[in-house]
């Protein structure tokens, strides 16, 4: 995929599409940022402060995205921070845990495939019924961890620290996608977004799509078909510049 006549076109919001523009620049890609999403705080911050200070040492508790640990660390005090640091804390992927770690919390398990079904296969979730166990998300989010480890006799409790609304997309822009770029494409979310707008954009379908996890490619080949699909092992700027490079 190291074409050099292509574009990287990347949908993530636009704070993280600068990102990652920036480290695929460094590697000599051209970008083009087509943020799908904004990403908002939690509307009850304080709901987020008062739901850590009841966590209990040893507790676990699971980010599902950078999204969620930014939101964390944007609505709690250094105290609360320091709750976290005695939880048994676990991330969906490695950019997740990354995030974790730079909130001062040292020890944070995640699994080298960034998605809900490889994050079960951890070993802290191996043996969890009884065990009270926070998931902190997006409004909204994906059901299937919690009930997954619902279904295992864990008492799953979701806090909502974040939240995404559909941005706006500038169709000209879709014009200029050619078949030989690429779009990153790390939610399912951020692809409903592009193709309610690009649905009938021939452009969109014909360039190469690189996703973030096998579930987003499932979901693409049956809603929406694109010519192509590669499958990055999560959505961390190492996972993606790989996929690109294979």
């Amino acid at each position: 995929m190291n074409n050099p006549t292509s574009t990287i076109w990347i949908t993530r919001p636009l704070s993280e599409a600068k990102l990652l523009a920036q480290a695929l620049q460094a590697q000599g890609w051209s970008t083009a940022l087509l943020p799908a999403l904004t990403i908002g705080l939690s509307s009850d911050p304080n709901r987020i402060s008062q739901a850590v200070k009841q966590l209990q040492p040893q507790q676990i508790v699971i980010f599902v995205s950078r999204n969620a640990v930014n939101g964390v660390a944007e609505q709690l005090g250094s105290d609360d921070r320091m709750i976290l640091t005695q939880c048994q804390c676990l991330a969906v992927g490695a950019a997740t845990a990354q995030a974790v770690k730079d909130l001062g919390i040292e020890q944070c398990e995640y699994p080298t495939i960034a998605d809900s079904e490889h994050l079960l296969q951890c070993s802290a979730l191996q043996q969890v019924a009884g065990k009270e166990i926070v998931i902190f998300r997006g409004q909204s989010g994906r059901e299937h961890l919690g009930d997954c480890l619902t279904a295992q006799g864990a008492i799953v409790r979701y806090l909502e620290c974040y939240q995404t609304t559909a941005a706006s997309i500038d169709t000209t822009q879709l014009q200029k996608i050619s078949p030989q770029d690429v779009l990153v494409i790390t939610s399912v979310k951020a692809m409903e977004v592009l193709m309610q707008v690009a649905c009938d954009n021939p452009n969109v379908k014909q360039a190469c799509w690189l996703v973030a996890s096998q579930r987003i490619a499932d979901v693409a080949a049956q809603r929406y078909a694109p010519r192509e699909i590669r499958v990055a092992k999560g959505a961390s700027h190492q996972a993606i510049i790989a996929a690109l490079k294979s």
